[in-house]
């Protein structure tokens, strides 16, 4: 999408605008948060599927209907 983005996810959580869950296209940001300090993000696939990056598993794809995913949802950004 040649687009750049920050490092963090407190700076991404800046970037674009805020879209519902509902209008999600592909290449948009899914937030995580994890715990009070941490957050995870993910790049929306289609089909309720994001991919990210796991410290363990490496490159993955999750569902955003997984009940991990729903417990901790955040927010999305599209970014222009």
């Amino acid at each position: 999408f040649n687009i750049d983005l920050p490092r963090t996810t407190g700076l991404m959580l800046k970037e674009g605008v805020s879209i519902s869950k509902n209008k999600l296209r592909i290449g948009d940001l899914v937030l995580f948060r994890t715990s009070k300090r941490f957050r995870h993000v993910g790049i929306f696939k289609g089909e309720k599927v994001f991919m990210h990056v796991s410290t363990i598993k490496g490159l993955m794809k999750s569902n955003l209907k997984n009940p991990y995913c729903l417990k901790h949802y955040l927010t999305s950004r599209r970014i222009f």
